[in-house]
């Protein structure tokens, strides 16, 4: 898979109307993802706080991409968190970020099964990466604009890392007690299948 390095000084515009969209470009040039004519996946990223902004990517048969400024209608995928998150990502201090904002990470992930899978989900899950010394970071990930059923994740972020990837699943770390689930735990459920594609 080809790495692409993140300037941890990169302003959000930069990011997302310049870097996305110039990585995703390297990325599908090599050929299109198989099986996903006909696709359109939608993903607003919502950055909170002192420096954030709103933007909305849309990706079409896997192939095509473009990068709004401002919220989309009915975004598939809607990912609201703290600009002082997103930053902490995208200078590694939280290890496994850059998952959702590295396109060469994401685009390497993407198949048919994942995209219908997350196109069936309906609900928000929130991450909480514990940070030590008591600081949670609240990251929320909206399925289709339906914020029930809910459920929260709470584990270090190198133990949300690794379920992400697929190294460890949801059941295994809450059983070895590195992660909490509060909430619905049937959603809690789907969401553990949904990781588990794209890890």
């Amino acid at each position: 898979m080809q790495e692409f390095v993140i300037p941890a000084d990169i302003a959000v515009d930069e990011f997302f109307e310049s870097f996305v969209p110039v990585t995703f470009d390297a990325v599908v040039s090599s050929g299109p993802v198989p099986g996903m004519e006909g696709t359109v996946f939608t993903l607003q990223v919502d950055l909170t706080g002192d420096g954030g902004a709103v933007y909305g990517i849309t990706v079409r048969d896997a192939r095509e991409m473009s990068v709004t400024r401002g919220p989309l209608d009915a975004p598939m995928l809607r990912v609201v968190a703290p600009y002082f998150a997103w930053r902490a990502g995208i200078s590694g201090e939280i290890k496994g970020a850059d998952l959702l904002a590295n396109p060469a990470r994401f685009a390497s992930m993407v198949d048919r099964a994942m995209y219908e899978s997350a196109l069936a989900t309906r609900g928000t899950v929130i991450f909480k990466p514990l940070l030590g010394e008591g600081l949670e970071v609240a990251i929320r990930i909206i399925f289709n604009g339906a914020e029930q059923p809910s459920v929260t994740l709470s584990a270090a972020p190198e133990v949300l890392f690794s379920m992400s990837t697929g190294e460890l699943n949801g059941p295994e770390a809450f059983l070895q007690g590195k992660l909490k689930i509060d909430g619905d735990i049937t959603f809690a459920m789907r969401l553990n299948e949904f990781m588990r594609l794209a890890g």
